[in-house]
């Protein structure tokens, strides 16, 4: 099973913890760090509705 939570909203990113779980142990842990780009490859802040969006997601 993997499990994701959303650490952090940022302006242009997403912190996210992700665990890999068999059963009751978990396998690996890891902090993913995802930024939003545009075609030019520069940061861009995260679209109002996707922002709303991953807000209203359960914790």
């Amino acid at each position: 099973t993997v499990d994701t939570r959303i650490v952090e909203i940022g302006g242009a990113t997403l912190l996210l913890d992700q665990q890999i779980r068999r059963d009751d142990h978990t396998l690996v842990q890891i902090d993913v760090l995802l930024a939003c780009i545009g075609p030019d490859g520069r940061p861009r802040r995260l679209p109002p509705g996707l922002r709303a969006a991953l807000r209203n997601l359960p914790s």
